[in-house]
């Protein structure tokens, strides 16, 4: 699929707050942040469950799949947004491995090996575009560990509301996991500081420094993108999505969307549950650059994509990020724009009561990293025909 797919006339209480709303407003994305998720191949779970337990505050929440296995673990203390905020690893690998063939020529296993030999890990990377960030003020001790680890990480510095920021970024080996942490602390054990040209997080004026400074907040999910123009254009015209901060700067530009209930509430603080968008040269040059395994991803999907509610649901959809409490007017408006434009997108079901409801929609995005959204309303009627949601991760694919 080409970036102008995507294009305008291309090819064919929280949740209290939102019900509050004029009922004759068209239909608008509000949400809270509540899930990074990734493809992970099998012989990568045990490293990835030890590499979260040893440098995030979780818990666990690994399961027991028929079809799969799994690396899902909870932050549990955050301070703003969702209780239980989910960082899954997942291997949903379908009845005898069907669903992990539908990843195509490029296994995900393939491309976790991809991405050990490309990216450095010690120097930064476009790859890095992709990744959760988290805003944990003691970096300092994080470094100590990375360092005696031998895990290797990047430290950047970057300017907004006044003061400088500090990232320090590393990838889960044998993953397509990297987590970016944010702070205002200035780590003294790094060996290399980078200077990055933009702010790396927007907010929006409303980061207030706090001394013993606790707070632990899901601030944001990134992406690459080939073609921002086309994104945006996707945005607003099929997800009712606008930029609260765009810019450009020295071989790139970005646009960040809000898409968390109520910014301008208390709970606010920190525009939280931001997604981003970055369009980067270096992006798009090399053998296997992220433009390479966004075009690969979206051609890959296309390909084998029906149509249909029961469609092939590919590997590559468990790249995505999760909002619950979106109106369920927002996901028949998106639903309907994506059955006119031919996109992939897949709906789930689950039975109460004997009566079939929506348990989520899932969209794929330009780039091929998709939303899964679970709606507002407690009782909504799933779609006649909608697949039903299978915890044991056992999906007969009929990928073409």
């Amino acid at each position: 699929m080409r970036p102008q797919v995507y294009a305008s006339g291309a090819a064919h209480n929280q949740g209290q707050k939102i019900l509050n709303k004029d009922a004759n407003e068209a239909p608008i994305f509000e949400g809270v942040f509540s899930k990074a998720v990734w493809a992970l191949s099998a012989r990568s779970v045990a490293e990835s469950s030890a590499w979260k337990l040893r440098y995030l505050p979780v818990m666990t929440d690994s399961q027991d799949h028929e079809c799969g296995d799994n690396s899902r673990f909870i932050i549990s203390n955050l301070t703003y947004g969702t209780d239980l905020f989910g960082v899954h690893a997942v291997c949903a690998a379908g009845v005898n491995g069907s669903r992990l063939a539908t990843s195509g020529n490029i296994s995900v296993e393939v491309l976790e090996d991809i991405l050990d030999e490309v990216v450095d890990g010690a120097t930064y990377s476009s790859w890095m575009d992709n990744h959760f960030a988290l805003y944990r003020y003691d970096i300092e001790s994080l470094i100590s560990m990375f360092l005696e680890d031998g895990q290797k990480f990047v430290v950047l510095s970057w300017d907004a509301d006044g003061l400088t920021f500090y990232s320090v970024i590393a990838r889960v080996p044998r993953s397509q996991e990297i987590y970016e942490f944010i702070s205002p602390q200035k780590p003294t054990s790094a060996v290399k500081i980078f200077s990055f040209p933009v702010a790396r997080h927007f907010f929006g004026g409303r980061f207030q420094s706090q001394e013993s400074d606790n707070r632990n907040v899901a601030l944001h999910m990134s992406q690459t993108t080939r073609d921002l123009t086309s994104s945006l254009d996707f945005f607003k015209n099929v997800l009712s999505l606008e930029p609260i901060e765009q810019g450009t700067f020295d071989g790139g530009s970005y646009a960040i969307f809000d898409l968390n209930t109520d910014y301008t509430a208390s709970e606010g603080n920190m525009l939280h549950g931001q997604l981003q968008l970055w369009e980067r040269d270096d992006a798009k040059s090399g053998s296997y650059s992220p433009a390479w395994f966004e075009e690969y991803v979206e051609d890959t999907t296309i390909a084998k994509y029906t149509g249909s509610l029961t469609t092939c649901w590919n590997a590559w959809a468990d790249n995505h990020l999760t909002y619950y409490y979106v109106p369920t007017s927002w996901i028949r408006k998106v639903v309907a724009l994506y059955e006119e434009r031919g996109l992939p997108y897949k709906e789930f079901s689950i039975p109460v009561e004997e009566e079939p409801l929506l348990f989520s929609a899932y969209f794929m995005l330009p780039g091929g990293r998709w939303l899964e959204v679970h709606p507002l309303e407690m009782r909504s009627e799933a779609t006649a025909g909608s697949e039903g949601w299978d915890k044991e991760y056992c999906y007969e694919q009929s990928c073409r």
